[in-house]
């Protein structure tokens, strides 16, 4: 975002900003809009501080209010925004606890973008009972049939205030009554307080929920059923075949720890590594008054579920640096802590600048943002590509307009005002020249060469005919990075674990990124740098150039 003004005005709601040349005209807009709006009047200096990349942030932003005004930024609930949902029918809470038993996420979704009460009862604010039998809730049961991806859903979905606000006013109880009904959801016992979720799923060793409910400080494992038995005490009891294996890799997630690394962004300061029992993306979120949102610190890296018994070398080993890790020079804590995760084999999430998003390769969600983000890039390189050509396919034809009227004409003297007076007399020949293109010329697509990318031939792929290098696919449209071949190191072992109609332009990105010679690579430039910028308007300036 360029901008010539010296006032801005910030408007939250829609996302806006609007500049102004003097402090008059910015206060007169300010009163103009009302008191129903939050808006905020910054100088340019103050203003700068906003932007990413040359445009506003508008989390940044967000936390900077928050911090200004000692208390949260509340977006105040239209009121047509909390609907009254109807009542769930015994029937149709038998059909979504069968959706979950079925593992039908489908269903699922639907249900609960359709109506919220499948999960909150809002007549006592408490989880919806979907199983009368032992009166259990949408979670109890994703833990009882083993439904990982319905108990991620859920959990995704009732971690957003947007969720909430369907149902509720941001009042002052709203973040009471939120934290009260987690409590109930992750902690409380079935009709005959034999078991909780985690009981559930530690009794039958259902590894991967296990996993999931342990992300949650909420969580309380000294929790005992009516025989005096925590979850930790049932593990694997009621499996048909006892796996010590299992039994063991259950009890170390018990004894585990998320090991994450701070930097603060603006301030020269070493990172700060912390070990916490839970996962920090899975926290609810706090606020933290008198902070100044330029000395807070940015979490850029989490590694976990690691042992207790390796957590503190894992610590000490990423703030400690080795040489390999120092000659990279760029992302440098970023590359240790996930190398150090391949070592420990743990999962790593990692926060990533052009994404402004943390991403998990191995976390479906995560690889379907990477994949809208490089379509994106895609679509948008495109768009570019399109007007250029539809402009030298104009002048060609009003180059050859131009000829044939020279031709025609005696004195060979051609008015340019004629090109759009010519007389009804005309041929048929001469007026199919002034019919307008439909449509300008397709370069050649990337989609055509997605085989030869993709074959398991990597002599084929490597074969310079199957590559045109026009059909490449970069985090900055045209030029390579730094940060394309980190993230290509980190895609390209677990890209052969998807499916063939899976993460399509994210297989280009790898594909284009194979492409790039050792030495190409040493020298690539990191992104944003002054060097990069150059690159990248000298390609495009070649590339507007028609051949």
């Amino acid at each position: 975002m360029t901008s010539g003004g010296k006032f801005y005005v910030i408007l939250y709601e829609d996302k806006t900003v609007n500049e102004f040349n003097s402090i008059g005209d910015a206060t007169s807009f300010i009163k103009n809009i009302g008191k129903k709006v939050d808006a905020r009047f910054y100088p340019f200096y103050t203003y700068k501080k906003f932007l990413t990349n040359n445009s506003i942030d508008w989390e940044k932003y967000e936390e900077h209010i928050n911090k200004k005004v000692n208390q949260n930024f509340v977006r105040d609930v239209p009121i047509d925004k909390v609907k009254k949902f109807p009542n769930l029918s015994m029937k149709e809470l038998i059909k979504f606890n069968n959706a979950i038993k079925m593992k039908d996420i489908q269903t699922i979704k639907k249900c609960i973008k359709n109506n919220p009460r499948y999960l909150i009862n809002t007549d006592t604010d408490m989880p919806q009972i979907i199983f009368s039998g032992s009166r259990t809730n949408a979670i109890y049961q994703a833990a009882r049939f083993n439904n990982a991806e319905a108990m991620n859903y859920i959990f995704k979905e009732l971690r957003d205030d947007c969720f909430w606000e369907q149902l509720y006013k941001r009042d002052d109880m709203f973040k009471l009554r939120i934290s009260v009904y987690w409590d109930k959801l992750l902690n409380c016992m079935d009709k005959n307080f034999e078991k909780t979720p985690l009981h559930y799923a530690c009794s039958f060793g259902y590894k991967e929920i296990v996993c999931i409910l342990l992300k949650y400080n909420i969580i309380d494992v000294s929790i005992k059923n009516r025989k005096g038995e925590t979850a930790f005490d049932m593990i694997c009891n009621q499996c048909i075949e006892k796996d010590e294996k299992l039994v063991n890799e259950i009890k170390t997630l018990f004894n585990s720890n998320y090991i994450s690394l701070y930097i603060a962004p603006y301030l020269n300061q070493k990172p700060r590594v912390v070990i916490s029992k839970d996962d920090p993306f899975y926290r609810f979120e706090k606020n933290s008054l008198n902070t100044n949102l330029f000395d807070e610190e940015r979490l850029i890296g989490c590694a976990g579920p690691i042992s207790e018994e390796f957590s503190e070398k894992f610590k000490q080993s990423w703030l400690k640096l080795d040489k390999e890790s120092l000659s990279s020079g760029h992302l440098i804590y970023e590359r240790r802590g996930f190398m150090l995760s391949r070592i420990y084999n743990v999962d790593y999430t990692q926060y990533f600048e052009f994404l402004k998003d943390y991403v998990n390769v191995n976390n479906y969600e995560s690889l379907e943002k990477l994949d809208h983000f490089f379509e994106n890039i895609y679509d948008q390189t495109r768009f570019v590509d399109c007007p250029d050509g539809f402009i030298y396919d104009v002048d060609k034809l009003t180059s050859m307009m131009e000829r044939i009227l020279r031709i025609n004409n005696e004195s060979n003297i051609v008015d340019s005002t004629s090109l759009y007076n010519i007389e009804n007399n005309e041929s048929e020949e001469e007026m199919d020249f002034s019919t307008p293109p439909s449509s300008p010329k397709e370069s050649p697509s990337i989609l055509e060469n997605y085989d030869s990318f993709m074959s398991d031939n990597t002599e084929e792929v490597n074969n310079k005919s199957t590559f045109n290098p026009d059909d490449t696919l970069f985090l900055s449209e045209v030029t390579p990075t730094k940060e394309d071949v980190y993230l290509y190191e980190i895609l390209k072992n677990v890209s052969k674990k998807w499916k063939e109609d899976e993460f399509f332009y994210v297989k280009l990105f790898i594909a284009s990124c194979e492409q790039l010679s050792v030495k190409h690579i040493q020298d690539l430039p990191p992104m944003n740098s002054p060097r990069h910028q150059k690159l990248s308007s000298r390609l495009l300036l070649r590339r507007s150039v028609p051949t």
